[in-house]
């Protein structure tokens, strides 16, 4: 930024003084649930608290809303909407300077089971999810319906792979957003 008196000096001379702050730089990024939630960025040189000079926050290509400065130089929060973001760049801006380093990447919470009912047994039995996988049709080849229950399971109607005791189900999708497979 410049400085330039308003009142050049009585000899004349006009000194324009000039400085620099340093660059933001990001230290650590919290994860919101997949249903949406609070963004928490932490590192330095993010400036005072409040909006005045932080610019959009963006996630890969997606808006984290109202990004404010919430402690003053080293916090910043923004609500992200609902998404399923894994390994995405967040970018923003501090007084007209890019925050650093491109090689810290955001993912949404990671999903949680709370309940997977037997199979025809009264043991739970080993799950494995992946989100995000390819499927198209509402029943297994093989048997009765499995039952997800947790959290950030991702949008309705997403296709998921989900693996019990070495075999894959098919067409395994999530019912419920975020908490139903």
């Amino acid at each position: 930024s410049m400085i330039n008196p308003a009142d050049p000096p009585a000899n004349g001379v006009t000194d324009d003084l000039s400085f620099t702050y340093d660059a933001p730089i990001m230290t650590a990024l919290t994860s919101a649930p997949t249903q949406g939630g609070v963004l928490t960025i932490t590192g330095t040189s993010f400036g005072p608290v409040g909006t005045e000079f932080i610019s959009a926050v963006t996630v890969g290509t997606q808006v984290c809303a109202s990004p404010t400065v919430t402690v003053a130089h080293t916090a910043i929060q923004c609500n992200m909407p609902a998404s399923t973001h894994v390994n995405e760049t967040v970018t923003f801006t501090i007084d007209g300077q890019s925050a650093g380093p491109a090689t810290l990447l955001y993912s949404t919470q990671a999903p949680t089971l709370t309940s997977v009912p037997s199979i025809a047994t009264d043991a739970i039995v080993a799950v494995n999810l992946v989100l995000g996988a390819e499927a198209n049709a509402n029943t297994t080849e093989a048997g009765p319906w499995l039952v997800i229950i947790g959290t950030n399971l991702g949008f309705q109607d997403d296709p998921v792979v989900v693996t019990v005791g070495g075999y894959t189900c098919a067409s395994a999708y999530v019912t419920v957003a975020d908490t139903e497979i």
